[in-house]
């Protein structure tokens, strides 16, 4: 079993619910979101046409493309909806001590 390696991200308190922040974590940008106390972590990178979705609409759970439109589930990076065909990558979030870390892996 591959044991998983945490990257410190920030601290708890830093990030209002329904609220994300950009991070470059294990050399990958990625945005932290907090839905109604519960931290995810997703890639900031639209599958469809490679662009960040870290200025992206948050609404019930999604974040928006606010390129051409395509859903994914912030929880599981699935794809809800078109043009996107396929889900983006997601990374298990940990607490310790106050911060929040995030288990990033390399590109």
């Amino acid at each position: 079993m591959n044991e998983k390696n945490f990257f410190d991200v920030c601290e708890v308190g830093s990030l209002a619910s329904g609220k994300c922040s950009v991070h470059t974590v294990n050399g990958r940008d990625v945005i932290l979101v907090n839905l109604d106390g519960e931290h995810y972590c997703i890639e900031d990178l639209c599958s469809h046409a490679a662009s960040p979705l870290s200025t992206g609409r948050i609404r019930r759970g999604k974040i928006l493309c606010p390129l051409h439109g395509a859903r994914f589930d912030i929880k599981t990076g699935e794809h809800l909806g078109p043009p996107a065909t396929r889900g983006i990558e997601t990374f298990e979030v940990r607490i310790v001590d106050g911060r929040i870390e995030a288990a990033v892996t390399e590109k």
